[in-house]
């Protein structure tokens, strides 16, 4: 086991002592790809909040198994309680499709897009979309936080938290959702490698989401919640 106080440098001039050579000094990371398959998302809820005169749909998701994209080998030795980005920001939203009624007056108030896994949390505030009468979305940064850490010779075993494992997205309306008649739908958009999501948008067939990259990702959607006059009728 190497000496935690070691530089890279010794730690490769001890390793050539023994006839090894890193293939490269400051990363090696093999990833495994998932599909929108390994995720589970819940069809929103919808009530109304007295007290403030608001609507509030919220959903929530999760992943099925630990099968997210996460460095299975490296050279670079992270420390307990570091974390490290899963790509760039995924996208997490709510959508209002095949909407009907009026618009006058409709306004979304606040929201947000939520990553939790114990100690390992990421929240965004910041809308990202472009047509609020449509829905809301969320940028936020997925990542790895690193909860143990053993450093072999040759390897290094860790044991992490994925923020990402569970989430969930909340955004509220005015009074005025009691005009409002469509589909409420969860989606989440998942990028890694270098792959980010750069934009979103929503309409009134669906969630946009636009990418750095046509490799590393793919979205995934819930089924719909249906409402009339702003109330959950499914």
């Amino acid at each position: 086991m190497f000496n935690e106080n070691l530089s890279s440098e010794q730690k490769s001039y001890y390793l050539s002592e023994l006839g090894v050579f890193e293939v490269n000094p400051e990363k090696v990371v093999e990833y495994a790809a998932s599909s929108s398959g390994d995720v589970t998302l819940n069809k929103p809820t919808i009530r109304y909040d007295s007290s403030t005169k608001q609507y509030i749909i919220t959903a929530t998701g999760k992943w099925n198994k630990h099968s997210y994209e996460v460095p299975a080998w490296s050279w670079w030795y992270p420390s307990v309680g570091s974390t490290k980005d899963i790509g760039g920001p995924d996208a997490i939203g709510i959508s209002l499709t095949n909407t009907s009624g009026t618009t006058s007056g409709l306004a979304l108030k606040s929201g947000y897009g939520n990553f939790y896994n114990g100690s390992a949390t990421k929240t965004s505030s910041t809308l990202a979309t472009e047509n609020d009468n449509f829905g809301g979305g969320y940028m936020v940064q997925d990542f790895i936080k690193f909860t143990k850490v053993d450093n072999y010779i040759l390897w290094c075993n860790t044991t992490y938290l994925y923020n990402a494992y569970n989430m969930t997205c909340v955004i509220r309306y005015n009074s005025n959702f009691k005009n409002y008649n469509g589909n409420a739908k969860l989606f989440y958009a998942h990028t890694w490698n270098s792959t980010s999501v750069t934009s979103v948008s929503v309409s009134k067939t669906g969630a946009g989401i636009g990418w750095s990259s046509t490799a590393n990702r793919w979205d995934a959607y819930s089924y719909a919640r249906t409402f009339k006059k702003g109330a959950a009728t499914n």
